[in-house]
């Protein structure tokens, strides 16, 4: 942030006496400051703040002009004051005169002193820019100086590291070749074991195959005999069951047989009495009693039936 401009009327206070000599008084101390280097020269922050500075010193100077000039007015207003109370007007004429002349030469003297110390804080302002600006060009040249010596020792590094990777390149074909070797010998070695285990493993299965097999025929020899013993069983339950069932229908037909010859017997004797009730309505014309006792006896006998 840069300082911000003086009030004059705060800085300078007006002055009573003529016989004070002013100075022009700044905070500089005649030395060169001291800027913090940057990649690319001192820092520009510091360095327009010390601008701002000797910008804001010379505008301090111009007050104290200013305020000056503000002094020799109000000495001249007491002078016109001090002609009017003078017993002699030649002499207080003279006498201002005198003063106003100390004054004006006091002024131009101040002024001549602002103007020169202005001009040397320019000229080291100057002097300073262009020493930065020297700096500046030296440290750019320093820099491509050493840019060019990166340059230089990259490429070099970039070919020895060219030259290392080649012969790790061939390190590692020739290690790749002997391993491939080794490798071919270890899989020839392997096929050969593994072929003998196969043989061994078919062997030992061949074997393992026929107990179980033999085994197997045994297991299901006995079980086809033990179900041929429970079919033989259970054909002669059923043989049994199916003649105990011809039985009850035998028995059972020849009960349903007799029933129907007695059934049969009934409606023969039924008929042979319907065949008789004609002549029984015949001789009941003649008889009220026996007719009915006729009827009432072939109903007996129907419900008898």
């Amino acid at each position: 942030m840069l300082p911000q401009r003086p009030n004059c009327t705060k800085l300078f206070r007006p002055r009573r006496g003529v016989s004070e000599r002013y100075r022009v008084t700044t905070a500089h101390n005649g030395s060169a400051p001291r800027f913090q280097r940057t990649r690319s020269g001192y820092d520009p922050v510091a360095v327009n703040h010390y601008i701002a500075e000797l910008v804001l010193r010379q505008q301090a100077q111009h007050c104290e002009i200013e305020t000056l000039k503000a002094e020799i007015a109000s000495l001249k207003d007491e002078n016109a004051a001090l002609k009017d109370t003078s017993p002699s007007a030649q002499a207080v004429t003279d006498r201002m005169a005198k003063m106003l002349r100390l004054a004006v030469d006091e002024v131009f003297q101040m002024q001549s002193e602002a103007r020169a110390e202005a001009a040397t804080l320019v000229s080291a302002a100057r002097d300073e820019a262009e020493a930065v600006r020297t700096q500046k060009r030296e440290m750019l040249a320093d820099m491509n100086a050493r840019q060019r010596a990166l340059e230089s020792e990259h490429a070099d590094v970039m070919r020895r590291a060219r030259e290392e990777a080649e012969q790790l390149v061939a390190q590692a074909t020739a290690e790749v070749e002997r391993m491939r070797v080794i490798d071919a010998r270890r899989r020839e070695k392997a096929e050969q074991e593994l072929d003998a285990e196969i043989i061994r493993l078919r062997t030992d299965a061949q074997f393992q195959i026929d107990d179980q097999l033999q085994a197997t025929q045994q297991e299901c020899e006995k079980r086809l005999g033990e179900a041929k013993i429970e079919a033989d069983r259970r054909l002669h339950v059923a043989d049994e069951q199916i003649e105990h069932g011809l039985s009850e229908a035998r028995r059972t037909l020849e009960e349903i047989s007799q029933r129907r010859v007695g059934i049969l017997e009934q409606l023969a004797r039924i008929h042979a009495q319907l065949e008789n009730i004609p002549a029984l309505l015949e001789s009941a014309r003649h008889s009220e009693t026996e007719p009915l006792q006729s009827i009432n006896g072939a109903v007996a006998e129907l419900r008898a039936i």
